[in-house]
């Protein structure tokens, strides 16, 4: 699967691939992630979070 967004801070293009569950490539290098869903929240659906 791949996904193609945009930086919610910069607005720079953002690229993630993913297969079997795993991350193959990733543009720009360095990216993270941000859940916006509360840690006492994740234990309800888990594979979202």
């Amino acid at each position: 699967m791949r996904i193609d967004s945009v930086c919610l801070d910069c607005g720079e293009p953002v690229t993630v691939s993913v297969k079997d569950g795993k991350i193959e490539s990733r543009e720009p290098e360095g990216i993270i992630g941000h859940v916006s869903v509360p840690i006492g929240r994740w234990v309800f659906n888990v594979p979202y979070s």
